[in-house]
């Protein structure tokens, strides 16, 4: 059989939309977009989700948490057939249960004007230890303007970020348009930070943010949700929507008993009318048969449930309980071990969460 003529061979693959040469790649800088998904615009860092003046105030352990980019998105318009990021990882974090891209990568979505919804375009991990990382994100798209949403790293966050596009091709900041103008902040823990979904954009607080077409802040912190009334200053800061807190899972029943109304009383004095929305723990996997574990959730639970009503009885302002029944999943599969959420557990949470949202916010 005679060999391929190389011209022939490089008209087969041009048809079949495989590129033959390597194409120059222009690189921009991350901070020349908008930053979506923060409440302070006085940062330390370009990607920090806490305001500089948070330092003093709160617990060493949130403040470096708050120094991870969960919920943070770059937004951008480009007829580019391709999508190039280069980074360097503030910590270069690493844990044997998440994927490093949810820690560390990055997830790039775009939309689609057919299905009018925001669409999986696109990851970014990098494939090599870092700190610096490089890596294409998306290749063989068509040169139609398309607008895209880059979901920042969930247990990370990038100390430089650029991103790269064909030569030639066009490349512009822009300012999506929301439902309401107002963002629902989420308050909670490592399941509302993001762990350990095995992508950026897979974290329920962005699921809800794309399915309801609204803003979102994401202010999970690993291990230290412990509604502190630090935090409930903080909160009272940005003018939300509504409020999630999703606390539970890192508070002891006596925390629970104890903090829950103040916090929620403090975050009253400043915003009266804001609907607030309580979360009760999710059930843990192993609860079936550890009895232990049932009877630590269900304390937790009902002095929420305690809490709830005694608020309900002093307040008239718009407060919202997600009870505990609504958040068990019947199969047992939606975690990674037995607590932290997998893909499919945040799915089912973004369920459970969306219609009280949708209620409190009085949208369709």
């Amino acid at each position: 059989m005679k060999p391929l003529n190389t011209k022939i061979l490089l008209i087969i693959l041009l048809c079949i939309g495989i590129p033959v040469f390597a194409q120059e790649i222009t690189w921009y800088n991350g901070s020349d977009f908008p930053v979506e998904g923060r409440a302070w615009e006085n940062r330390s860092q370009p990607y920090n989700r806490l305001t500089v003046s948070a330092e003093t105030v709160v617990r060493p352990e949130v403040w470096r948490l708050g120094q991870n980019s969960a919920g943070l998105i770059l937004s951008f318009k480009t007829d580019s057939p391709e999508i190039h990021l280069r980074w360097k990882a503030r910590f270069n974090n690493h844990m044997p249960h998440m994927t490093d891209l949810g820690i560390k990568g990055f997830d790039l979505y775009c939309w689609s004007e057919k299905d009018q919804e925001w669409r999986w375009a696109g990851s970014a991990k990098g494939w090599n230890d870092g700190p610096n990382f490089k890596a294409k994100v998306a290749t063989q798209m068509d040169r139609a303007p398309k607008f895209f949403r880059l979901y920042l790293p969930l247990y990370d966050a990038p100390d430089s970020l650029e991103i790269g596009i064909v030569s030639g091709a066009t490349i512009r900041p822009y300012l999506h348009q929301y439902k309401i103008a107002k963002p629902i902040v989420f308050y909670g823990t490592s399941i509302t930070q993001g762990g350990c979904a095995s992508r950026p954009g897979l974290a329920y607080p962005a699921i809800i943010g794309r399915d309801l077409n609204v803003k979102t802040i994401n202010l999970g912190f690993s291990g230290n949700g412990n509604m502190e009334l630090t935090l409930a200053n903080l909160l009272a800061e940005i003018d939300a929507a509504c409020y999630v807190l999703d606390c539970l899972p890192n508070m002891t029943p006596e925390m629970v008993a104890g903090r829950v109304v103040p916090f929620v009383n403090f975050l009253r004095q400043a915003h009266p009318t804001t609907p607030i929305i309580l979360v009760s723990t999710v059930q843990a996997a192993n609860a079936w048969l550890a009895d232990s574990t049932r009877i630590l959730l269900d304390q937790k639970n009902d002095n929420l449930l305690a809490a709830y009503e005694i608020l309900q009885k002093t307040q008239k302002s718009p407060l919202y309980l997600i009870r505990p029944e609504a958040l068990k999943f019947p199969d047992n599969e939606g975690t990674v071990d037995g607590v932290h959420l997998n893909d499919l557990g945040f799915g089912r949470i973004a369920d459970c969460l969306t219609p009280t949202i949708k209620k409190a916010l009085k949208i369709r």
